[in-house]
């Protein structure tokens, strides 16, 4: 037996799984987006400033996560994305428990 076919938009897949990730955290609201500079993934969103910055208000700021933009790094990437994404939305984000993610 045959399925009938939808109507509607045929979907089309992203060459770019940032694309499809970033989409999801920004129906989500989270605020923070994945970007891949190099083969490295970053996470980026408004941070307030870090211990000893000149900068007294919060601001977009990058965190290196130090995973490579694979399957499985995608996959952590978004899991992180939302962990600061609710902190954030706490007010409880604290720099020092992303310290070890800096170079």
């Amino acid at each position: 037996m045959l399925k009938k076919r939808e109507t509607g938009s045929p979907q089309v897949s992203s060459p770019d799984p940032l694309v499809e990730i970033n989409a999801r955290l920004r129906t989500a609201q989270i605020g923070v987006a994945i970007q891949c500079l190099g083969k490295r993934l970053y996470l980026q969103a408004t941070l307030p400033p870090k211990l000893g910055s000149k900068k007294n208000h919060a601001h977009q700021q990058r965190i290196t996560l130090g995973i490579y933009a694979n399957p499985a790094g995608y996959k952590r990437a978004e899991a992180e994305a939302r962990k600061i994404g609710g902190e954030l939305a706490m007010n409880q984000f604290c720099w020092e428990d992303w310290q070890a993610y800096q170079i």
